[in-house]
């Protein structure tokens, strides 16, 4: 019995790890008003389709000059999402290279988070694509997508790192071919964002491209008409 109960904690001491650690990594280096600096997966991955080096980070976060109407803004906005870090900071700055970056940081008790990187003076194409395919959102996506507080950067980290729902995927394929779908190849995807939101992203494969056929908060039911 004891045995037992011991590969039981075990197991949720490793659940809970995976948990915290699989949305952010350490960036190491840098700090925010004498904390560690967390880099959120979308964050990683505009960084690297900006060009954005850690760097360029760490002027911004040591030099920038806080956007005071943004950072109220984004902080009013993590208060009412519930947010777990809802002290939002919008910093802008020049780096060495004399790029224009914004850096949107969110403070918790602890740590800090970059939510995201924008560079203000160039604008880069940093699509959405899943198994090398573009991908489109439906009309009923985006309906969906605004009615629970869901960004596109949160399709992204799903698409990415979400897990594959078997069962809804078979069924959901099934359903299309019986439909005669355009698109009769179905994918139910379930992940975290970096704000720990559970969400279901559907999304149907076509030859040339990939269609988001619809999105669901798993935690929190919005109402949506």
């Amino acid at each position: 019995m004891i045995k037992k109960y011991f590969y039981l904690i075990v197991a949720l001491f490793i659940s809970i790890f995976f948990y915290y650690a699989e949305d952010f990594f350490d960036s190491g280096e840098l700090n925010y008003n004498d904390k560690p600096v967390r880099i959120s997966k979308h964050s990683e991955e505009r960084m690297q389709c900006r060009e954005v080096e850690l760097s360029d980070i760490k002027t911004v976060l040591d030099y920038g000059v806080v956007n005071s109407q943004k950072s109220a803004s984004s902080t009013k906005e993590a208060v009412e999402k519930n947010k777990k870090c809802p002290l939002v900071t919008v910093l802008e700055g020049r780096t060495e290279n004399k790029e224009a970056l914004r850096v949107v940081i969110g403070e918790c008790d602890n740590y800090v988070n970059i939510i995201t990187v924008i560079d203000l003076k160039n604008n880069y194409d940093c699509p959405l694509s899943y198994n090398g395919k573009p991908v489109e959102i439906t009309r009923h996506a985006r309906e969906r997508m605004k009615c629970r507080y869901v960004e596109e950067s949160d399709i992204n980290i799903v698409l990415k790192y979400g897990k594959v729902n078997t069962r809804k995927s078979e069924m959901s394929t099934r359903e299309a071919v019986n439909s005669n779908k355009t698109c009769k190849t179905v994918t139910v995807l379930e992940g975290r964002t970096d704000n720990k939101e559970l969400l279901r992203v559907v999304v149907a494969e076509c030859e040339t491209y990939v269609n988001i056929v619809t999105v669901i908060d798993l935690k929190n039911d919005y109402g949506c008409k």
